[in-house]
């Protein structure tokens, strides 16, 4: 059984009436009363506003009524004979013995229940201390469990069914608003857990393919968390920022590095990077002239793509990710022709300067220049800027 005490009202008649409206639709019944005249509920109605009206009552008083709800559970052996015996005692123990109260029996859902309604007041008019009313209330539940047949714990609460990707995203496996975002977020990484990512870039690479966006960041307590968002097939973003670990309960980055350490000791030949992807990457680098381009022939072999960047934007890692048959890797360590410089000069480049080219497609002298200057800038940076990116994956 699990007892609960509702958050307290400002008057008894609050809950009275809850329970009373749906008395005259049939959902609800009376099952006993205490300290009440036999006309119920008007007496009950009438003995609260009596107490709540007492010219001793202090003005700051405000939670005035006692209301509770007891929900036993499917293994419990109490009868419904047995529950006015019980809560009289309950009451007894957690210091409402003489006070006006009445138990009504819900079955306005498909659990049946029963909701006490008291009031705080004494008839002197001083307000029963309500401290740690929860506690008080497992402590006299357990002493009563084992002579009425029931034991205190948690309500049951109905096995919800574990969903996939493909049922909640379709087999587009793209983000869809209709599907709960929560529940989303969850099943990508559950999948992302089964692919053999190596890297924290190559792990965020398999929740962007589905449409997750997501950024690493330092929490107030010191540990690193996830925070994410939904994006649709165009890269809106269509819903707001979730704290993933929190939301999960879980230490989600640690979970990540200890799948990633064991997929790296499999080794890159155990893992299976497929030749098709190696070979995509290859022959689609040396077609394209934009990263656009480059994402959209690869998008059209049934794979994707995704770049990772540090913090002062310097290109890291390109990941080719591979949906169907849950392999992520890194062009880098696929192709090993497929350098970050030779990436970098088709991603980070020729999509800017491509109103200057000449027909034949070559740079002039000047353009050649400042591009290689640019280039040493930026590889200077990642020198100084890859060993702290390092320890934060």
């Amino acid at each position: 059984m699990t007892i609960v005490i509702l958050e307290s009202a400002s008057s008894a008649v609050a809950p009275l009436k809850y329970s009373t409206d749906k008395l005259r639709g049939g959902q609800v019944s009376i099952v006993c009363a205490g300290n009440l005249p036999d006309d119920l509920p008007s007496t009950a109605r009438e003995a609260f506003l009596e107490r709540e009206a007492h010219p001793s009552l202090s003005r700051k008083a405000r939670r005035l009524a006692f209301h509770v709800a007891f929900n036993p559970n499917s293994g419990d052996t109490i009868t419904r004979g047995q529950i006015p015996e019980c809560i009289r005692e309950w009451m007894e123990k957690m210091g409402y013995a003489g006070q006006p109260y009445i138990v009504f029996r819900h079955n306005d859902i498909e659990r049946e229940h029963y909701h006490l309604v008291s009031t705080n007041i004494l008839p002197n008019g001083r307000i029963i201390s309500n401290s740690f009313s929860q506690w008080r209330s497992l402590k006299a539940g357990k002493e009563l469990q084992d002579r009425y047949g029931f034991v205190m714990g948690r309500r049951e609460k109905a096995a919800t069914p574990v969903r996939t990707v493909e049922e909640l995203m379709g087999p587009e496996l793209r983000f869809r608003r209709e599907a709960p975002v929560r529940e989303q977020f969850t099943a990508i990484i559950r999948r992302a857990h089964e692919f053999n990512y190596e890297s924290y870039a190559q792990f965020l690479a398999i929740l962007a393919s589905f449409g997750m966006m997501t950024h690493a960041v330092r929490r107030k307590n010191g540990n690193w968390g996830l925070d994410a968002y939904a994006t649709d097939e165009n890269g809106n973003k269509i819903s707001r920022l979730y704290a993933i670990d929190r939301m999960l309960r879980k230490d989600i980055v640690e979970e990540f590095r200890s799948r990633r350490d064991e997929n790296r000791t499999m080794g890159q030949e155990a893992n299976g990077y497929d030749t098709k992807m190696a070979a995509a990457a290859v022959r689609c680098l040396d077609r394209a002239r934009s990263f656009s381009e480059y994402r959209s022939m690869i998008r059209s072999l049934g794979f994707d793509i995704y770049t990772f960047r540090d913090g002062n934007g310097i290109l890291q890692d390109v990941s080719i990710v591979d949906k169907k048959n849950g392999r992520v890797g890194s062009v880098s360590i696929m192709e090993p022709s497929l350098t970050l410089e030779r990436l970098r000069a088709v991603i980070d480049f020729p999509e800017r300067k491509m109103g200057t080219r000449k027909a034949t497609g070559a740079l002039t002298a000047e353009q050649t220049t400042v591009r290689n200057e640019d280039e040493q800038m930026r590889f200077d940076r990642m020198q100084e800027t890859e060993e702290r990116h390092t320890r934060h994956i």
